[in-house]
This record gives C-alpha cells, structure tokens and sequence, in this order.
C-alpha cells in the first residue's frame, strides 16, 4: 500500500489485538493491575490512531469466571475508551441477526448502531480458551459485556450440537455421536469504495475442529454480490504449532479466499504477516499478535509486545507493528554450572567438602549473576512510560548435574524482594543429562529410546490419561464416553465446577432410563 493510500479517509483502519489476559497475576498484589493497565494503552492507541473499530483475537479474560475484581476493572477501561462522541465512520451491512446469533433476540446488533449507546470506538471480539462459554446457558463474560453494550461479541459456534443415540443390543451399550457442520457467517463492513469481511472463529477444542477442517465440515459463508471486491479477513483462536497429531489447525486448512489471518492463541509475537502459499490458487498471509501480558516465565513471552495497526484498501492491507510501553519487563537467560558463557562463570566447587559449601558457592555466583541482569538488561527493557512498572520479572533457566547444586529457590528470592516482581521463582533448574551410548536390553541407545517419546508430553490431553488408565486396568466404558468424561474431569479441575462428573452421570442415565422406556421391555419375558 502506498503513503497517499493509507492517508486516504476511505482507508479502513482496524486496532488488532489478541490473548490480554485480564485478571492475571491480580492475586499478586505487585502484578495484580499489570493486564489492565496495558489493556488501557492498547485502547488509548486505538482512539489516539482514530481506528474504525479494535479487533480482539481472544482470551480478553485469563479465567473462564473472571473475578468481580477483574470485571469491574475491564469494565472501567471499556468505559473509559468504547463510549464517546466521535463517528463511527464504518458501516455493517450484513445481517445482524446471523452474525449475532448466539446472543439474546434484543441484543443482536452492532453497538454503535443502537440508538441508546453513544459509541466512539467499537470493539469485537471472539472468544479463546480460556474465557469460553459454560455452565447455563452457555455464556461467557463476552456475552455480558456484549449485552451491556461495551464489545460486539462475535464468532460464537452454538450449532456443535451433539445427538446421541443409545442403541442396546443384548446388554451391550453404544453410543454414536454426530456433530453438526460449522458455518462462519462474515461481519461485513463498507467505508467508501473499500469492503472487508470479517470471519471469526471462537476456539473449539483443537481435536475437534482439526476433525472438521479434514473433513469439509467448515463451511465459510461468501458476499453474494462482488465477492471480488472484498478483502477477507479471518481471526481465529487455536494452537498453531503442532503439539500433536490433531491437536492443533495446520496452516494448510485455511481455506483459500482469505487475504490474511489474524491468529490468536499463540503468545509468541509474530505480527509481521507471513506469507504462505500451497498451491497457485491457495495462498494468504498470516499474522500472529501475541500476548499483551506474559502469563509465563519463558523465553517466548520475554520479547517485545506488540499490537498491530491494519490499514486496508481495497485488496492491499499494510500492518504496522506498535510496542506497548507499558508491558512489565521481563529478563529471561539460561546458564550452566558446568560450562562458562561470556556473561556467566560457574562456581568452583572443586574444594568444597560438603553440600552446605557447594550450595553456598552456587547462590553466590546466581545472586551477583542476577544483580548484574537488573543493572545491565532492566534498562533496556524501560520504556519510560510513567505507567509501566519498574520491577521486573527474572528467569534464571539453570542447568545443572550435581543434586548438591540445587538451591532452595524461595530462599534464594530473598535477596531480591525489593526489586524483582516475581522473587519466589526466579530460578528454575534443570537436570543436564548425558545420554550413554551402549544399548540396553531393548537393543536401543538412550538417544533412540528418547526419541520414541513423544515431542511435548505437557501437551497430552485429560482425555489421554483416562484412555491410558482404563486400558491399564482392562476397563471399558459401556454407558460413558471417554470424551465426555474428559471434558466434566477438565471442568471440575481446570473450572472449578463442582459438579460437572456428577452432572455428566445424571444426564447419561437420564437419556439411559428414556431410551429403555421407549423400548418398552417386557419384564415378565
């Protein structure tokens, strides 16, 4: 896109965003407003660059029931920034009532178009993994945000209706499951001469729609008149590398007829748009925002943070990457007690004689090791912001080989409670391993044994174990199913639903004790 084109007042100008993670860390008093206050500046950056709407790419929340703390606080912000007097210049043309479906029948249009909200910066947003519907009524805090006028939630699947059918033959029980297609209706915008459809698609768990892409069961609904003319634009929520077989969305399955796909999910910062291209007639780009907050001390979140402004003309878009100033910093290294590095060198431990003498010696080479990261590599990372916070968080990754090595970590945080935001898990050690070469009754070496395991065994699902344990104990399921237990085991552990095996138990008897009464058995025979 040319200068003169992106200045040109037609040009449709979108705010994007993913993975803000309200709420996380608040039960640290340190880091407790950390995603708020960078979710404020990301919504100052869309007024300040008079954006015709903010598009969010999931997970606003970090909970699937956010407190009443974190909702007041998102509230506030969207207050603060969604209402105002300047003029929604964009218009929606396409149906409200199909893209807002899933919402209640007096709320299905667009903010800014109900007569009594006066809005100055729209905001969409589909739903992650995190914030997704559950318990009655299948709401999530979008819905009540979206009810409330604040944020246009959108991309909600509701038609993944499973009917089950009980057949019992004999006294064998069987259940078939059949899940319906997934239609994505488009958002369609106009501001002059130029179109854009939007496509969203909440998260669904990653088997499942893995299952769906492979079998043509997503259906993307097209502009009936001059589909040409619009540039299509795609957000979605769902792991982008591959953890498993099917528990990611390789790129390959997006359909051909979007321009660029906004992908969320990922924390990693990607925002440049990748170019990727699978046949002469099937290829886009696509651009990976990250999170706005790190929600965990690795090497991915310690880079920059970023949101990107997409401006798009016609069929020509540009994304130019703007850094959040106000992201707390983060210093992540990685350093070995056996091999020098040139800004780390391990502890001679050669003399001592007992454990006491090595662990001292190692905390002393940590501690000067880390002091020296807050004087060298914390300046770098301020922005001057007045609102970004000073006290960083530290990752220490520590390899060792000797057990005497290890330290008590929440120790060792003590001599940086003034100045290091997270000073009870700064160090994280880990075990060098030298694998032996000769081979083992197996006839395989420790490197061939390792590699027979699986690439990222954190990645394996409830519903794994479950399958794991009952072919262990030679049980089989005959009146549940395996998914379905996985998924009331995941919402009693991960969502604190108290209920949820409980609840899964009674609706599968309840359909067991129908399904035997519609057969009318006779009992005398």
């Amino acid at each position: 896109m040319e200068q003169g084109e992106e200045d040109n007042v037609d040009t449709i100008k979108i705010l994007v965003a993913t993975d803000n993670h309200l709420g996380y860390g608040e039960k640290y008093p340190e880091r407790q407003l950390d995603s708020f206050v960078t979710f404020n500046e990301i919504l100052k950056i869309g007024k300040e660059q008079e954006v015709d709407f903010v598009l969010l790419g999931g997970d606003l929340f970090h909970e699937n029931k956010p407190t009443r703390f974190a909702e007041h606080q998102c509230m506030k912000v969207l207050k603060k920034h969604v209402f105002g007097d300047r003029p929604v210049e964009i218009e929606v043309i396409s149906d409200p009532e199909i893209n807002f479906s899933h919402c209640d029948p007096n709320h299905r249009v667009v903010n800014y178009m109900d007569p009594n909200l006066n809005i100055g910066l729209p905001i969409f947003s589909i739903h992650g993994n995190h914030d997704d519907p559950c318990g009655l009524g299948g709401f999530c805090s979008l819905d009540n945000l979206h009810t409330a006028g604040l944020i246009n939630f959108f991309g909600k699947t509701d038609n993944l209706q499973r009917k089950q059918t009980l057949f019992i033959l004999f006294w064998k029980n069987y259940i078939n499951h059949k899940i319906t297609d997934v239609e994505v209706s488009p958002l369609l915008f106009v501001k002059g001469e130029n179109r854009v459809a939007l496509y969203g698609l909440s998260n669904i768990k990653d088997e499942r729609l893995h299952r769906l892409f492979r079998e043509n069961m997503v259906k993307m609904d097209i502009p009936e008149e001059n589909q040409d003319d619009w540039f299509n634009l795609f957000v979605l929520h769902q792991n982008r590398a591959k953890h498993s077989n099917t528990n990611y969305i390789p790129e390959n399955f997006i359909p051909e007829i979007f321009d660029l796909v906004i992908w969320g999910h990922e924390h990693e910062c990607r925002l440049n748009p990748e170019y990727r291209e699978f046949s002469d007639d099937h290829s886009f780009f696509i651009s990976q925002p990250g999170s706005s907050v790190a929600t965990s001390l690795c090497e991915a979140e310690a880079g920059e943070k970023n949101v990107g402004l997409l401006q798009v003309r016609g069929k020509d878009f540009k994304m130019d990457s703007i850094p959040l100033e106000t992201v707390r910093p983060m210093i992540f290294k990685n350093v070995s007690l056996n091999e020098a590095s040139p800004d780390f060198t391990p502890p001679d431990v050669s003399k001592c004689k007992t454990d006491k003498e090595v662990q001292a010696k190692v905390e002393e080479a940590l501690r000067k090791y880390v002091e020296n990261l807050l004087k060298t590599e914390l300046p770098k990372k301020l922005t001057g912001n007045l609102d970004q916070p000073t006290k960083p968080l530290v990752r220490v990754r520590v390899e060792y080989t000797r057990e005497d090595m290890i330290l008590s970590v929440g120790r060792f945080g003590n001599h940086f409670l003034q100045t290091v935001a997270n000073p009870n898990d700064i160090l994280l050690f880990k075990k060098l391993v030298y694998l032996k070469t000769q081979k083992d009754e197996s006839g395989l070496t420790a490197q061939e044994l390792e590699e027979l395991v699986p690439e990222n065994m954190a990645a394996l699902k409830i519903e794994d174990y479950i399958d794991e344990f009952l072919d262990s104990k030679a049980i089989g399921l005959e009146l549940l199913g395996t998914k379905g237990l996985a998924t009331a085991v995941d919402a009693f552990v991960n969502k604190k639903s108290k209920g949820a095996v409980k609840g899964l138990v009674n609706k599968q008897m309840t359909k067991i004790v129908e399904k035997m009464n519609e057969l009318e058995v006779d009992d005398k025979g």
